[in-house]
């Protein structure tokens, strides 16, 4: 699976997870952060889409993807563990 696949798979996942994906250019690293009552997961529009990538897959390593289907390649990809899972309530 290339870059650009993978990250439209994962862009996928957080929508299903209802987190908002938003590449915007500025001087931070990118993560999750709550607006209102919504997540929003920011990257930063200045890095490559290696570094994009990186960060998505922490960020979803530490989430609970069990109730999604998370195609093979992608759940290897993430290097999911079955502790410390993010929760988003």
């Amino acid at each position: 699976m290339d870059s650009p696949e993978l990250f439209a798979e994962f862009k996928s996942l957080l929508t299903q997870l209802g987190i908002d994906l938003r590449v915007e250019k500025g001087n931070f690293k990118g993560g999750m952060c709550r607006v209102g009552d919504s997540w929003v997961c920011l990257l930063n529009g200045n890095t490559s889409l290696p570094a994009r990538l990186k960060l998505l897959d922490q960020l979803l390593a530490e989430m609970d993807l069990s109730s999604l289907f998370v195609l093979p390649a992608v759940r290897d990809r993430i290097g999911q563990k079955d502790n410390e899972k993010m929760s988003l309530t």
